[in-house]
């Protein structure tokens, strides 16, 4: 109901796509941080939960290029962990 009350917060989409990762249906969860990044390209916290989300699923290039951004943007936990894991350069 939040995103269709304002569907230009980006907050939500983040959230629905956490849900969604959670119960394994990752094309849309995917889908929802895409749409909070395209709204939000400053929001972090999308960037490191899509991040996570791709390693989930093998793809570690994506996940370290969100996490690298992430970080950037001041969200540094998963991409510093995964640098000290030798997981990201």
């Amino acid at each position: 109901m939040v995103i269709e009350t304002d569907p230009n917060d980006a907050h939500p989409y983040n959230n629905r796509g956490m849900c969604y990762k959670n119960i394994g249906q990752h094309d849309k969860a995917i889908s929802d941080y895409n749409k909070a990044l395209e709204i939000d390209p400053n929001y972090a916290k999308a960037y490191d939960n899509r991040g996570t989300l791709y390693r989930e699923i093998g793809q570690i290039e994506k996940a370290c290029a969100d996490w690298k951004r992430a970080c950037d943007l001041g969200e540094c936990s998963r991409y510093n962990g995964a640098k000290s894991d030798g997981d990201c350069e």
